[in-house]
């Protein structure tokens, strides 16, 4: 059987910011955001491919100047996060 490797892409389809990325990125960087702030639970250190997506994401000016601010992500699902803690 064949080792399986991991991708050497920076993005879903290659090395630059797609479409795609732009949809993907804001929401996965939103699970990040939540689940620390309400669960405290953050992405295993073992998923090296999500981390380095978003470390990619995040050095890029496109998305860090579009992309929410923790504090405004954590407001925005104060709500959520206390109806589905009951």
């Amino acid at each position: 059987m064949e080792e399986e490797k991991g991708s050497n892409r920076r993005f879903l389809d290659g090395n630059e910011l797609t479409l795609a990325d732009c949809n993907l990125l804001p929401k996965l960087h939103i699970v990040k955001v939540v689940a620390k702030k309400y669960r405290n639970y953050d992405i295993p250190s073992d998923m090296t491919g999500v981390w380095r997506y978003l470390k990619n994401a995040y050095s890029h000016d496109e998305f860090t100047n579009t992309c929410a601010a923790d504090a405004e992500i954590e407001t925005a699902y104060k709500d959520v996060a206390r109806r589905l803690a009951k």
